[in-house]
């Protein structure tokens, strides 16, 4: 699924950050064209319309005290077209902090809404929209972005969206929910077993293969999902013990052992009485 909203968490940008010479003639595009070299970068993965998995890169050049510029491009910029490709940011503004080191949510003008031009070569859907959010708590448990006398720290962005995954295993669950898992972390419920109830069970016609064929004494199936509707439940991920009456089976080979006790008799008789008669006959 496409990326639509990416929250920051834990990004931190060093308070004491000394600001660039080029910082004081600073203009749109300047990080994004390599006129200027940013001071810092905070990388975004992002899904397209197809999976398709990308990189948006935050690109900041601190110019005062508590104000950061920020050019937002793709990695690499012919992912985009122009706005947005090579030499053009997809959207810039300042990021803004307050004297304790928290966002300035007010003061910042980067734009929440980040229209990603995808290049036509790509195939998908473009523009996609992300809503980009930089302060705390925009998702659960994120901490968002600050300015603080500590290390750089690009943190992570939580997104909604799903990168094209491959199918890893399948599994059967109790309820019969036949559930894919795909390496990118997803599962997803694909079918469920459905079981059959008859009217009359004893009616019904054995097969070969261990199957049985409904007949006009067992009525027509009646099909429900497990546990339900007086069809029985399933054990997934149990191997079925053995069906055979071991009793049976033991009186079964009792009787062919004598049996064939019975029958080597028999073939000594007869053989002794074969060598008595040749012995009359000398």
């Amino acid at each position: 699924t496409p990326t639509t909203t990416a929250s920051i968490n834990g990004a931190n940008l060093p308070s004491d950050t000394t600001p660039q010479a080029a910082a004081a003639t600073y203009a749109v595009n300047d990080m994004a064209n390599g006129t200027i070299t940013p001071d810092q970068v905070i990388p975004i993965k992002v899904s397209d319309s197809e999976g398709n998995e990308h990189e948006l890169d935050i690109d900041l050049l601190k110019t005062s005290s508590n104000t950061w510029a920020a050019e937002v491009v793709s990695n690499p910029a012919s992912d985009t077209s122009p706005a947005g490709g090579a030499g053009t940011a997809i959207t810039s503004g300042n990021i803004v902090f307050n004297s304790d080191g928290s966002l300035d949510a007010a003061a910042t003008t980067l734009p929440s809404s980040i229209p990603i031009p995808w290049a036509a070569s790509l195939g998908v859907t473009t523009p996609q929209n992300v809503t980009l959010n930089l302060g705390a708590n925009a998702a659960a448990g994120t901490t968002g972005i600050s300015q603080q006398g500590s290390a750089f720290a690009a943190g992570t962005a939580i997104t909604d969206g799903t990168p094209f995954g491959n199918l890893t295993g399948v599994s059967i669950g109790n309820n019969g929910d036949v559930t894919a898992t795909f390496d990118n972390g997803t599962s997803r419920v694909i079918a469920q077993v459905a079981m059959a109830t008859f009217a009359n069970e004893d009616g019904l016609n054995a097969v070969t293969g261990d199957a049985y064929q409904a007949t006009f004494n067992s009525g027509t199936a009646s099909i429900n999902a497990p546990g339900s509707g007086g069809a029985g439940t399933l054990a997934s991920n149990a191997l079925e013990s053995s069906t055979v009456d071991l009793s049976k089976e033991f009186t079964n080979l009792i009787i062919t052992q004598r049996a064939y006790t019975a029958s080597s008799k028999v073939i000594t008789t007869a053989d002794n009485m074969t060598q008595d008669l040749l012995q009359i006959i000398r």
